[in-house]
């Protein structure tokens, strides 16, 4: 008479399953952190990001979100600026020559101090199905005085242009846990913990403060004037690069542009 194994389960099963298990907790541990902890090995820093939220108005195309921060080496520093994206995809360009301001209960917080940067993909489609997809980005540098207040405020609402964006406090949880020392390692995992949750730093003075933030926007701003005067023929575009940012690390194939408009001017 044969036995029927009914309720067992062979060893090979059982060892799927444990897998698929483990996968699964991997997955999902990942998808529900508020804040991403990376380190660069070659440049030596580590970037701690929020995970992305987006605001919509009617059927205009979502803006997405995110604020970054970033530490010297392996350490959880004191934070001293923080770095807003806005990314927006769409058909026509919107954020472009708009005002930004952050309105937190009564106090006005103009981010008009920023960089735009603008893409175009022939070839990618957008939401509503056409080719052609515009990439536009704000990058704004907000020192941590007025981060730390925007944060505590019981209503936060981004005006851009004559347009309101009422944010979500719930969405603006990672946004908080991103300068909460504790809840940022809890974000981590076993391995990040280790390094991160006993190297806070030391406050950065005032000084130092403003002027990291003005070099990290003059940098910004040499890239992305770099990147659209670069295919330029204009002998003027490339000398006015060259006297804004003398320094940059663009300096030589600027000069090296410039010499040769000035031989095919003769």
């Amino acid at each position: 008479m044969k036995k029927h194994a009914c309720g067992k389960i062979s060893t090979q099963t059982k060892f799927f399953i444990y897998l698929f298990l483990i996968v699964m907790t991997i997955v999902f541990s990942s998808c529900s952190k508020q804040v991403y902890t990376t380190f660069y090995e070659e440049e030596d820093f580590t970037e701690f990001k929020t995970h992305p939220f987006k605001v919509k108005k009617g059927n205009k195309e979502p803006i997405q979100l995110i604020a970054t921060r970033r530490c010297d080496g392996q350490t959880l520093c004191s934070a001293f600026e923080i770095k807003i994206l806005l990314i927006r995809k769409g058909q026509f360009t919107y954020l472009k020559g708009k005002d930004f301001i952050i309105e937190a209960d009564d106090r006005k917080y103009d981010l008009n101090k920023r960089s735009y940067k603008f893409t175009f993909d022939a070839k990618s489609k957008n939401s509503k199905g056409i080719t052609g997809v515009i990439t536009e980005i704000w990058t704004v540098y907000v020192s941590i005085d007025d981060y730390q207040n925007i944060m505590n405020s019981n209503s936060v609402i981004f005006l851009i242009g004559d347009e309101k964006y009422l944010i979500d406090q719930e969405k603006l949880e990672s946004w908080r846990i991103l300068i909460d020392h504790s809840k940022l390692v809890q974000q981590m995992d076993q391995e990040h913990q280790r390094i991160y949750k006993n190297s806070q730093g030391i406050p950065s003075t005032k000084s130092k403060q403003n002027n990291i933030i003005e070099a990290s926007m003059k940098q910004d701003a040499e890239k992305e004037t770099w990147e659209l005067i670069q295919d330029s023929n204009n002998i003027e575009d490339i000398e006015y690069f060259l006297n804004n940012f003398p320094n940059s690390s663009y300096v030589l194939p600027a000069k090296l542009k410039l010499k040769q408009l000035k031989r095919n001017e003769k």
